[in-house]
């Protein structure tokens, strides 16, 4: 048993592979999406601004913020940010995290993919099997996630997998300018929905896993 039980989790779809990357694949992935994260033009749709970092510092940013999510990791907080893999290779990043999950059973997700990825489905894959470890292993009542109004993308799967939009919320993005960001919200039960077409495999999440996510 690892030390650290999280590196022991796997979250796999039909194309896509969800683990905590080595340094190296931190590394690799941070080389290749410097600048390609999203446009300038489209960096208010994703929140700190951090896409539009110029190298270096956008490249130890990102290492940073990875190491940082596992040093700050608690059973009351806490934010799990895989790595995406198809093939082998690193092709975004998926997030899902929680505070005091063991009160609220409340998740939220968000996620990323290279340019070159986008568009054939891997967002859903991602995302649904975020959720198939929130909902199927850890007990989550919600899941939450949010997007900006022209992010067809995001908005898309979250409507393919059964998402509720609950409001739409005016925000100052990145760049200073107002932003309407669309609040989305899924049930357990509209989950159960769409679950058993959807194929996800979770591998790792025992009793230590579970424990560090606070469910006992």
């Amino acid at each position: 048993m690892h030390s650290w039980p999280l590196f022991e989790l796997r979250l796999r779809s039909p194309r896509l592979e969800l683990r905590l990357g080595t340094d190296a694949e931190l590394d690799a992935l941070a080389r290749r999406s410097v600048g390609r994260v999203l446009p300038p033009a489209q960096m208010d749709f994703m929140t700190y601004g951090w896409t539009q970092l110029p190298s270096p510092e956008y490249e130890r940013s990102f290492l940073q913020y990875h190491w940082r999510t596992r040093a700050e990791w608690t059973p009351q907080a806490w934010s799990l940010d895989l790595l995406a893999f198809e093939d082998g290779e690193p092709v975004g990043a998926f997030g899902v995290m929680a505070e005091a999950f063991a009160q609220w059973r409340t998740v939220r997700t968000g996620s990323w993919l290279l340019p070159e990825w986008r568009r054939q489905g891997l967002g859903r894959e991602g995302r649904a099997a975020l959720l198939q470890l929130a909902f199927g292993e850890l007990g989550a009542d919600t899941a939450t996630s949010s997007a900006h109004e022209d992010n067809r993308g995001s908005l898309g799967v979250s409507d393919a997998l059964g998402y509720e939009r609950t409001e739409i919320a005016d925000e100052t993005g990145p760049s200073g300018q107002p932003v309407r960001m669309v609040q989305v919200r899924l049930t357990r039960e509209r989950w159960a929905a769409v679950a058993e077409r959807i194929l996800v495999e979770v591998e790792g999440c025992g009793k230590a896993c579970r424990e560090l996510f606070g469910v006992t």
